[in-house]
């Protein structure tokens, strides 16, 4: 298998093997035929998302086989140009895509992104794709999405698939062409979540999705703030913080936490957090900070703390007493942009009012909203996964193209 793909055995690893190179060989023969053919059959066979990542990994291996085809025959061109005119037999010198003249050449991936609109409502016309009220909200929305990668390099398409209510839930296909790093389109769109906004409309964390239509995912090596980029200031009270969109965008382990300390002497707890109702959380896990050095402090965890996609990070104390640790500013303070800044939930509650997995309502706490961020983040790790897994039947159908023409 390419690297990067994992087999959970030996048979899984030679059903994958089969299905990729039959998909592979059937697309370079008849590409063009097969692929029109594989996606009329995936139409009929699979539930929307199934059927847009199939689609999808079909049309981008044709176009990767005519690109290769198309190469052949440069190459079959240039050496018999070059037999004509006495060079050597060593062959051509072939080049990675430099130019932006390229970009439109070059072979396209694609991601599959969920976005949740928070100001933006979900009205019944929205569901069929034919509407004008799609059309517009396609438009209108698919703009403000475009613009966040005017200064990333290559060229990126966005295509407004659905809409769904939650308040209003966006799926998108994110193009990219000429430009394949995974982590930086990742983080174009993760930098507009923590600024809790995509052009003027606001958006949450809530519902999001970033995954390679190959099946793999783009998530961060960190969440949060590095250590020693913020002044040594903290709260004025000990009340907890919890940071709503300084969530965690993929299911990982945390194995170790990084912070900016500035008092020596104390305990602070960190906590990963899940939003269950408007003004009701549960405390998922925690760990404590106990007291070291003041400066850059690193903590590996013993033992991993889970977090699920959608979870996000907390800070509380052990009591009224406690005094403050981590270096931390709010928007008062302009010491960074606003689009660094976290939406805080600052409420008066302490390590003993908190249970872990205990769901608990704070709207009756005395709480206030803010822009505040900390210098703390949690470095992750993840569970590797099967890149490409096409459904069996699409295997066998690709078969059947290839060696004979299908009728519908």
């Amino acid at each position: 298998m390419a690297a990067g793909y994992c087999c959970k055995n030996k048979l899984h690893c030679e059903t994958g093997r089969r299905k990729l190179l039959v998909l592979l060989l059937a697309l370079y023969l008849n590409s063009t035929i097969c692929a029109s053919q594989v996606i009329k059959k995936i139409e009929k066979d699979f539930d929307f998302n199934e059927l847009e990542i199939v689609k999808s990994i079909v049309k981008r291996t044709a176009i990767a086989a005519k690109r290769f085809s198309d190469d052949e025959d440069f190459l079959s061109d240039q050496a018999a140009s070059g037999d004509r005119e006495g060079s050597t037999t060593e062959g051509p010198v072939i080049s990675p895509v430099t130019s932006s003249l390229d970009v439109d050449n070059a072979v396209p991936e694609y991601y599959r992104v969920m976005v949740n609109f928070t100001t933006q409502r979900y009205e019944i016309a929205l569901a069929d794709r034919n509407s004008g009220a799609f059309n517009r909200k396609r438009v209108q929305l698919g703009q403000a999405i475009t613009k966040l990668f005017d200064t990333t390099p290559g060229k990126q398409i966005i295509t407004i698939l659905q809409f769904k209510p939650s308040p209003l839930l966006v799926t998108f296909d994110l193009g990219t062409q000429g430009y394949y790093d995974r982590q930086r389109l990742f983080s174009v769109l993760n930098d507009a979540l923590t600024s809790s906004f995509i052009g003027v409309y606001q958006v949450s964390r809530k519902g999001f999705e970033f995954k390679n239509l190959g099946g793999g995912s783009a998530c961060p090596v960190y969440t949060g703030r590095p250590a020693g980029t913020l002044p040594n200031k903290v709260p004025t009270d000990n009340w907890a913080n919890l940071m709503l969109n300084n969530a965690f965008p993929c299911d990982a382990k945390i194995t170790t936490w990084e912070y900016q300390r500035v008092e020596d002497v104390g305990e602070a707890f960190l906590g990963v957090w899940r939003q269950l109702g408007q003004q009701k959380y549960k405390l998922i896990s925690k760990s404590v900070l106990p007291s070291a050095s003041v400066g850059r402090v690193s903590i590996i965890l013993p033992q991993p703390l889970i977090v699920a996609q959608g979870d996000f990070l907390g800070i509380h104390y052990k009591d009224q007493k406690s005094r403050p640790v981590i270096a931390s500013v709010t928007q008062a303070d302009a010491v960074v942009p606003d689009t660094e800044l976290y939406q805080n939930f600052h409420v008066p509650i302490f390590d003993k009012d908190l249970k872990v997995d205990q769901e608990i309502d704070l709207s009756n706490l005395g709480g206030r909203f803010e822009q505040r961020t900390f210098a703390l983040r949690s470095v992750l790790e993840y569970e590797e996964t099967v890149l490409t897994q096409l459904p069996g039947s699409i295997i066998i159908f690709l078969y059947k193209c290839l060696i004979s023409p299908i009728v519908f």
